[in-house]
């Protein structure tokens, strides 16, 4: 990009109370955004919660852009306003909003209001609550959302543009390694995210995994990455992980050989794309998001347990499936799935906004 342009980023996580948790998701996305930003040559200015400041120092200590930082007020709906009054003076080429949350919405509207920018771009990575729509119609912003589901139910609300697009902006640090996977004859299938969290179904998998005969069983490993409580008594071969950085993600993905997602709700799935970027078969569950990362050859979708069963099997001991499923993966995840952020700024944000009509 050759103009450097001043941008503002408020994204509602930056603007919460963040001490102890881990990050991951959106929180990652946004970490890599702003260090893109920089790197690209903006001048970005960041307001966030000060219990943010050591993960800034080590996520974006050499792409550092201007933060702002409110002085601990937890709350969203309290730091974005005390964050609107350190930048009242300040006027922007662009604002980026790095979520849809009903509490950053009023600060957005003033900003509007006060002409701090001529385009506000937002991030949808869910879909709007009826009241956060209300509160939305017609207001002057683009929408960049993760799936055609959340853009849909955008169309019609905001007095702007609606597009889809998402996806890693870090896809090279998943590219498979043949080097680094073990010649054990182990066929290693691999869960990703916070696996106490219910809505995982890492259960599902680990009672899957123990019904398999002794036979299929013997030849597999289950990793659960990050499991910090597991259940006792695991099944021989179920392998649990404390919370695991992005860098260890990478480096453990090209260990493995199949995915697994059978998460409840999903609006879009860094983590499965992650593992198609490293040339990874799916077993996946009937939810949208996952099911439309298969359509071109790169899993299995399952509907109940017999069908998980019978997938676990079948990738376990057909390697030639596991090889021309692994390389469907990868090609429609660099199609469809990788973020290229030059790009977004240049078609999305950077572009003159033409207003649509809305309905009355």
């Amino acid at each position: 990009m050759s103009e450097r342009k001043k941008l503002l980023f408020l994204a509602p996580t930056f603007l919460m109370y963040r001490l102890h948790k881990q990050i991951r998701g959106v929180e990652v996305f946004d970490l890599l955004l702003v260090r893109q930003l920089v790197e690209l040559g903006h001048q970005v200015t960041l307001i966030a919660d000060r219990t943010w400041r050591e993960r800034f120092e080590a996520h974006l200590a050499d792409a550092m852009p201007d933060i702002l930082y409110t002085p601990g007020l937890r709350k969203l709906w309290l730091n974005a306003p005390f964050g609107e009054r350190l930048i009242r003076e300040q006027t922007f080429d662009a604002i980026i909003v790095g979520n849809n949350a009903r509490g950053l919405l009023p600060t957005v509207k003033r900003l509007i209001a006060r002409r701090a920018s001529p385009r506000v771009v937002l991030i949808a990575n869910r879909p709007p609550r009826p009241d956060y729509a209300k509160a939305a119609h017609g207001m002057a912003m683009d929408v960049t959302a993760v799936n055609p589901a959340i853009a849909t139910m955008f169309e019609g609300v905001v007095d702007g543009r609606v597009e889809t697009r998402y996806g890693i902006p870090n896809a090279a640090l998943f590219f498979a390694d043949a080097s680094a996977h073990p010649d054990d004859g182990i066929v290693r299938f691999v869960m990703l995210g916070r696996m106490d969290t219910p809505l995982k179904r890492a259960e599902r998998a680990i009672a899957s995994f123990a019904r398999l005969p002794s036979n299929v069983r013997n030849v597999c490993e289950l990793h659960l990455a990050s499991y910090p409580t597991p259940p006792r008594d695991l099944p021989k071969g179920v392998v649990p992980y404390p919370w695991m950085e992005l860098s260890e993600i990478a480096d453990l993905l090209k260990r493995m050989d199949v995915f697994i997602g059978l998460s409840d709700h999903e609006t879009f799935c860094q983590a499965m794309v992650q593992a198609m970027l490293t040339q990874l078969p799916s077993i996946v569950n009937t939810v949208p998001a996952l099911v439309e990362k298969t359509e071109r050859g790169g899993g299995v979708v399952v509907r109940d347990d017999d069908e998980l069963d019978a997938a676990i099997t079948k990738l376990a001991t057909d390697a030639s499936l596991r090889a021309s499923m692994g390389v469907a993966a990868r090609t429609h995840a660099l199609d469809a799935y990788v973020w290229n952020t030059e790009q977004w700024l240049r078609e999305q944000v950077f572009l003159k906004r033409e207003p649509t009509t809305l309905p009355a």
